[in-house]
């Protein structure tokens, strides 16, 4: 299975669940290097997306013990520095020359971008909820978490030092900064628009399922799946649905994509739809083989990945 595929440059960069990152060449495919984790000890997973820092491609790996997070030379794959931590599965933010991210026990941690060394660590609080995507959201110098004991955290990026906090009960996806403010699903089956100063509630939106995928801006709207077969857009102030999309089978990559002014979902049965995010009108769609798991674009050429290991580059005219 691959994850999301990450564009720089020329490459395109992707990691598998059977414990291989890999480089390809985005317009023929070519593999230029690969990584395998089991040089490390038991094969590892890739889920967090990959990011560029310098000439660096950072990822981090989970699942396994020990898991680490990676810092690749882009062009050759050379190591040039790992950092053991308990399975950095989500997300890394490059934030001033650190790397901030969430562990799969729960822990926020920041790392040196140059070396992997650790800056500060902030451990994480109990056990009663499980996101399904757990990754941070950074805003003005401040790192907003959802935490295990059903907290909203919020510290210091360059200290891990708390600033404030507040329960919101079991967040079903990671929070989102947009327009001012924080959005966040729960569990209980809503979304809310908190305050990004103490965390006050806003509005609230109750929802007829769990909102779990990433929360995606993509014009007036906010995108999300709401149970395994719904596609949802909300407008800012939570007012309401403004559209949706029932998938015969699952919306299956947790993160649509806003690319060429279309938001981006892709299925378990490989069809990925490109929707007008005013109206959600179906402004084209594209089969592929397998179920889509990640999708990634650079110009005007989208990166489909695939549950069954395959990485499709689809070319679309954007007119």
């Amino acid at each position: 299975m691959f994850a999301t595929p990450t564009v720089v440059g020329d490459n395109v960069f992707i990691g598998s669940c059977s414990g291989k990152f890999y480089a390809l060449d985005q317009y023929t495919g070519e593999q230029i290097w690969d990584y395998d984790t089991s040089n490390d000890g038991p094969s590892a997973q890739f889920h967090g997306d990959p990011i560029a820092v310098g000439q660096l491609i950072v990822t981090g790996s989970d699942a396994a013990e020990p898991s680490f997070v990676y810092g690749f030379d882009q062009n050759t794959g050379e190591v040039v520095w790992k950092w053991s931590v308990d399975s950095p599965e989500t997300d890394i933010l490059p934030v001033d020359g650190t790397l901030i991210g969430r562990t799969m026990v729960g822990d926020l941690v920041s790392f040196d971008s140059e070396n992997g060394g650790l800056v500060w660590k902030v451990e994480g609080s109990g056990t009663l909820c499980r996101d399904r995507v757990r990754s941070p959201a950074y805003h003005d110098g401040r790192v907003y978490f959802t935490s295990e004991d059903g907290m909203l955290r919020v510290v210091s990026a360059g200290s891990g030092e708390l600033e404030w906090e507040t329960d919101l009960g079991c967040a079903a996806g990671a929070p989102r900064v947009w327009r001012g403010y924080l959005y966040v699903g729960l569990t209980s089956q809503k979304i809310l628009k908190l305050s990004l100063e103490d965390g006050s509630i806003v509005a609230a939106l109750d929802l007829e399922a769990t909102p779990y995928s990433y929360l995606t801006p993509a014009g007036d709207v906010i995108v999300t799946t709401v149970g395994e077969k719904k596609l949802m857009a909300l407008d800012a102030d939570l007012g309401g649905i403004v559209w949706e999309h029932t998938t015969s089978s699952e919306w299956s990559a947790f993160r649509p994509l806003v690319w060429n002014g279309k938001v981006l979902a892709g299925d378990a049965d490989g069809n990925l739809f490109a929707y007008n995010p005013a109206d959600g009108s179906v402004a084209w769609q594209a089969s592929f083989e397998g179920m889509i798991r990640g999708i990634g674009a650079q110009d005007d050429v989208i990166f489909v990945g695939t549950f069954q290991g395959m990485v499709y580059a689809y070319a679309h005219d954007m007119d």
